[in-house]
């Protein structure tokens, strides 16, 4: 929600006059923040998963576990075994590649018009990184008909956001070459060190 400053005077146990200014809440959405807050809630979603695979575990293997967001307490004994346990949950999740085309394909790919529901599967896209003029057909695919100039440039440069964004991530994880082979390598490092 987007908050209006409201300037009020007040007076001092001195009775000196101060202007002070307040934020109040108005019934206004600000996109900005709810852009933001899309992909936060997003990581704060795969944390919250992550941890409560790491309660599961614990359950089973019969340990007491009491949780505050991603902390954990447990007796002595079991507090060894929780690191381990936490490090598998984190490579159950997959690759960060997988996690983002998945994500892409549930929210802009399956439901854009000329895609089908296996579209991702079909390419291999989910284990691999979507080409970038695929990946824009799609978004583009998903403005609505009908809708006003602003609106559509509104969309285009959320649109172009996306697109550097994913670049960008696409380009970090395969270097100027393009390799994305090498990727799956780190990934496995990445495993044999947290297991």
């Amino acid at each position: 929600m987007k908050s209006d400053v409201v300037k009020i005077i007040v007076y001092d146990c001195n009775h000196k006059k101060r202007q002070i200014s307040l934020r109040v809440p108005t019934n206004s959405s600000d996109r900005r923040k709810t852009e933001v807050s899309t992909f936060i809630n997003f990581i704060d979603q795969k944390d919250a998963y992550i941890a409560m695979l790491g309660v599961e575990k614990m359950l089973r293997a019969g340990g007491p576990t009491y949780t505050v967001h991603d902390n954990f307490l447990t007796t002595p004994h079991y507090s060894r075994e929780l690191p381990s346990l936490y490090g598998r949950d984190l490579l159950e999740l997959g690759p960060p590649l997988v996690i983002i085309n998945d994500m892409t394909h549930a929210n802009l790919i399956r439901g854009a018009k000329g895609s089908s529901p296996v579209d991702l599967r079909d390419f291999g896209f989910s284990e691999r990184v979507i080409p970038i003029g695929e990946l824009k057909n799609y978004l583009e695919n998903n403005i609505s008909d009908g809708i006003s100039q602003k609106m559509e440039a509104t969309w285009r440069k959320s649109m172009e956001a996306i697109l550097v964004s994913y670049e960008s991530y696409a380009s970090s994880i395969s270097g100027v070459s393009k390799n994305y082979d090498g990727y799956y390598v780190q990934w496995k490092e990445f495993g044999y060190k947290i297991s």
